[in-house]
């Protein structure tokens, strides 16, 4: 597994970590653990996020940053080459 691939694989675990919360919430909307660990999972997600898109660029579109033209057209795709 190389780096980039590395950094893709702690943003999927944690973005199906903070799924499978919310699908423990839509049927237990009361369950004050469950919603901590839906923040906490949250948390690990936004972070695995920010760290792949410091070394590899925008996983989606909607990550584009730059203003002075669009960059999220330009460089590889985030599953063609290694960052």
């Amino acid at each position: 597994m190389n780096r980039r691939d590395g950094f893709l694989r702690e943003v999927q675990k944690w973005d199906f970590a903070v799924l499978d919360t919310v699908l423990f919430l839509d049927n237990h909307p009361k369950d004050k653990l469950a919603l901590e660990w839906y923040r906490h999972f949250q948390a690990l997600a936004k972070k695995a996020r920010e760290e792949y898109e410091s070394h590899c660029g925008p996983l989606q579109y909607c990550e584009q940053t730059g203003f002075d033209s669009w960059e999220w057209t330009k460089g590889p795709w985030p599953w063609e080459v290694d960052c």
